[in-house]
């Protein structure tokens, strides 16, 4: 088990984000939120939760979360739309370490490939 401690992205400017604990909530679920050097929130700050759903008795899988929300601020700061991105992993209760090793080695190397880029960026649908 990771103990909650600040998160830092890297964003397109190639600026720190570093997102702070907000606490766990009874479904186990992290909440970071972005803060401004002096450790103020800022004005529709973005919002990072993570989380693992573990097997259940209805449920032979486990679901492993990331979702990141990010306000965006109009001239007034106030928000004037919101982007997110959204990502789940789920994975069977019997599949192996390396299994996971290799799913997220897979993840990891889509989003960098320029198809994945153009597609976010550009909004370029693959065709064929």
């Amino acid at each position: 088990m990771s103990a909650i401690a600040p998160v830092v992205l890297i964003d397109s400017l190639a600026a720190n984000r570093t997102y702070v604990p907000a606490g766990v909530n009874a479904n186990g679920v992290a909440k970071y939120v972005d803060r401004l050097t002096n450790g103020d929130v800022m004005a529709g700050a973005s919002v990072l939760t993570l989380s693992v759903a573990l097997p259940t008795k209805t449920s032979k899988t486990t679901k492993v979360r990331a979702r990141l929300v990010l306000p965006e601020l109009d001239a007034f700061n106030e928000v004037d739309y919101t982007n997110s991105l959204d990502v789940t992993f789920t994975m069977a209760e019997k599949c192996l370490h390396i299994d996971r090793e290799h799913l997220l080695a897979l993840t990891v190397d889509l989003l960098n490939k320029a198809l994945f880029g153009e597609m976010v960026e550009d909004y370029e649908p693959v065709y064929g």
